[in-house]
């Protein structure tokens, strides 16, 4: 124990005016004992200027200190002092004693405005203290207006140990409804109602009949906190009855209207009339299961294509979700539809095709639909990467064998359709063949590329290993280097490490994706490749070596240590001296 005692006793003896005290009690301050001694200062110090020394007794009277804040604090409510008072209140009140005194003040026999003023006073404690119930209505009943102001944020949903039950405010509640309160009323009502005292107020608001231009308001008053407690078959009655004058409360309150039952709620938007309001609610809360079934229903319920078509528009998914795998259509489905007519439902399935049945394909082939069956061919693709990922997201190369045995015949199926498909492309043309190739690859297929080196025959093999001298001579190699992913970005480059002259035509076609590539966040090793490809073209071409010169020479104005500034001078100055070299 320091000697912090003394050393306060003669600070506060030295008979030092306020302003040289205070500097020298500040200094006192900083020894960590001194609040052990607060009995001798705080005591002091309040006698002396109330007002001048409130900041540092706010400022180093802390809960440790209850006892001498305690003796204070009849003396600083007597003075007037507030703001003292209020700083100090709420660092040592419990909720226990803060509810015994504002119970007291409720029963005292003090004037209204004597008892304002104190809970006034008492009003800055920790938020989450909770008044307790007989508390909160005998306040109400004396000061009501004080307490909607300051304790109403007091009044809290939660368990009372005392009472062995949870909260529920009935007495304050009808207090403020017989006193036609209705801004404490309904805010009470919307904490507190009971499921059943819900359901009985909106069957009493529904008997009143309101007008249109009133209902949306009066349900808002209505809606419960804990929207669980709210039956959804209440709400249906109200938007049966209103119809679309309920679209601005149900606009407003979609982010709570999901948790109720969605199906109730559903049916009964729809038979209201509002369709826009009707897909927004649908397309937010349903899911893919319940969206099928209004699909098979409309299909099997209508004959006549064009106006299934008609009816389609109406279940088409929005444009900002992605369709086919927010809202993958069945494959019976799809099928189903392609065959009743191909062209008129073509759309739809593109935009919902998501793990497609293999006689689709099968159909499709015969229409000779080839962006169709580019579509097809990325959706068993895609479809084949998600199973990879999932079942085997630590390996580096995955074959078909590692599949389970339906897995692996559903994939050797859609394989044999597809390799055969693409070798019918290349027959028609090598340009035919990389062009769909392209159109396929350019839309990433992720973790399919782990089959590229499997000995089984698969598309992805197929696609990495077969043609390569096709795609240096196609211009659809550039698709392949503008897509995001990885994956087909480095077959592109595996493509152009060939080198020789085609690789070197691509590779000049291709200077704005390298430049942007170049200037990207992409790991020094991969941009180190990608010069090295610039300059097997620079060269191996004299057209390379001209525009890629220049570029090079531009990207030495970006200095950072991605941008590899060494290496790609070194880069430039090759690509330079080759174009020099073939001019000459």
């Amino acid at each position: 124990m320091s000697d912090i005692r003394p050393n306060v006793e003669r600070v506060l003896r030295a008979g030092l005016a306020n302003d040289d005290l205070a500097r020298e009690l500040d200094m006192v301050s900083k020894d960590p004992d001194f609040a052990s001694c607060a009995d001798l200062w705080a005591p002091e110090l309040y006698n002396r200027d109330p007002r001048f020394f409130a900041p540092f007794l706010t400022r180093n009277l802390t809960s440790a200190q209850a006892d001498v804040i305690a003796a204070l604090l009849p003396r600083i409510e007597a003075d007037g002092q507030e703001d003292l008072f209020t700083a100090l209140y709420k660092v040592t009140v419990s909720e226990a004693a803060w509810n015994n005194e504002l119970g007291e003040l409720a029963a005292s026999e003090q004037s209204d405005a004597e008892v304002r003023r104190a809970v006034e006073w008492r009003a800055d404690v920790p938020s989450q203290f909770a008044l307790n119930e007989d508390v909160a209505a005998a306040l109400y009943r004396r000061i009501p207006g004080t307490f909607a102001r300051l304790l109403l944020a007091h009044v809290q949903r939660g368990y009372d140990w005392q009472l062995e039950r949870q909260r529920t405010y009935h007495e304050l509640r009808q207090s403020a409804l017989a006193q036609h309160d209705d801004a404490v009323y309904w805010q009470l009502f919307r904490a507190f109602a009971t499921p059943d005292e819900w359901k009985v107020e909106m069957s009493r608001l529904a008997q009143q009949n309101l007008p249109a231009e009133q209902i949306v308001a009066a349900l808002e008053q209505r809606r419960l906190d804990e929207v669980l407690n709210m039956d959804p078959a209440a709400l249906v009655i109200f938007i049966d009855n209103y119809g679309a004058a309920l679209t601005p409360f149900i606009d407003a309150n979609l982010d709570w209207f999901g948790r109720l039952q969605t199906d109730m709620l559903l049916d009964a938007i729809e038979r209201g009339g509002d369709q826009a309001l009707f897909r927004r609610v649908f397309f937010r809360f349903a899911d893919a299961t319940a969206w099928n079934r209004r699909v098979r229903s409309l299909v099997q319920s209508t004959s006549d294509n064009a106006a299934l078509a008609t009816a389609l528009q109406r279940w088409q998914p929005p444009t900002n979700q992605i369709a086919r795998r927010t809202w993958p259509l069945d494959p019976d489905l799809a099928l189903t539809l392609y065959q009743r007519d191909a062209g008129l439902f073509r759309d739809f399935i593109l935009q919902t095709l998501n793990n497609p049945d293999i006689r689709l394909f099968d159909e499709v082939e015969d229409t000779g639909d080839q962006e169709m069956l580019d579509a097809l061919t990325f959706a068993f693709l895609d479809q084949l990467a998600t199973l990879i990922s999932t079942s085997f997201p630590y390996a580096e190369e995955v074959s078909i064998r590692d599949l389970s045995d339906a897995q692996r015949g559903w994939a050797m199926n859609w394989a044999q359709a597809v390799n055969e498909r693409f070798d019918t492309l290349f027959a028609q043309s090598p340009t035919t063949y990389t062009r769909h190739a392209a159109n396929i690859l350019s839309r990433g297929i992720g973790a399919a590329w782990k089959l590229r080196d499997d000995d089984e025959a698969n598309p992805v093999a197929y696609l990495y290993h077969q043609h390569r001298a096709a795609w240096l001579a196609s211009r659809a190699l550039r698709d392949l280097l503008e897509t995001p992913d990885g994956p087909t970005f480095e077959f592109a480059l595996d493509l152009l490490s060939v080198g020789g002259p085609a690789a070197a035509d691509r590779v000049a076609e291709a200077v704005p994706v390298f430049t942007g590539f170049l200037l990207s966040t992409a790991g020094a090793p991969k941009k180190r490749r990608v010069l090295r490809i610039l300059e097997a073209a620079a060269a191996q071409s004299a057209q390379a070596a001209a525009v890629l010169a220049p570029m090079l020479r531009e990207m030495m104005a970006f200095h950072n240590e991605q941008n590899l500034d060494e290496r790609l001078m070194v880069s430039f100055v090759r690509a330079r001296h080759y174009a020099a070299a073939q001019s000459a």
